[in-house]
């Protein structure tokens, strides 16, 4: 939770806000594994809580490009990885990634986070498709991993590919939103 925590001006994220956004989608990484598919259970909660966490490694590379950085955001066309991609040639999710295998997580906990924000590039890793999801959830709950520069997408063959509808993904929000408030109160 401390590096999870920290500041990230490249990023411009306060302290805290990371942690919020990993911790609220590793909690509807669980919440979706427990509807759908028990024994990802704790897979997902984990790779939902590292998802973002190659920001922490990346910022101090964006303090430098800060101008390029801004400036492709700006416009608003452009996601935030896309705009990691375009100036440093690789994004946050591959970054994390590349840690988890060298750190040797599980195979799908680093497919999942590698292809969060496009999960059919994964394969057949259900995994992947569950912490897209979770991502999608827990920015519509509230908890954002930064400066947006477009709202994130639901792949449309995420719910598909998960058995969910619509309706689930709303009762998830609501669920998330609920997980991440009762655990704040009882952390304090």
């Amino acid at each position: 939770s401390r590096l999870l925590s920290q500041k990230l001006k490249g990023y411009r994220l306060n302290p805290g806000d990371l942690w919020k956004h990993s911790l609220a989608v590793a909690l509807g990484s669980k919440i979706i594994a427990e509807k759908q598919n028990a024994r990802l259970l704790e897979d997902a909660f984990i790779a939902g809580l590292l998802h973002d966490a190659g920001k922490i490694i990346l910022d101090p590379y964006l303090i430098e490009h800060h101008n390029v950085f801004k400036k492709d955001l700006n416009g608003g066309e452009r996601k935030i990885f896309e705009a990691e991609k375009k100036i440093l040639g690789f994004d946050h999710a591959e970054v994390m990634s590349r840690a988890a295998r060298f750190w040797r997580y599980p195979k799908d906990q680093a497919t999942a986070i590698r292809y969060h924000h496009y999960p059919r590039l994964a394969a057949d890793c259900e995994l992947a498709f569950v912490v897209h999801l979770a991502d999608f959830a827990a920015h519509e709950a509230g908890f954002n991993s930064g400066r947006a520069a477009t709202a994130p997408e639901v792949d449309p063959l995420a719910l598909g590919r998960l058995g969910l509808q619509q309706a689930d993904l709303n009762g998830i929000v609501a669920q998330i939103t609920a997980s991440v408030e009762q655990l704040a109160t009882e952390l304090r």
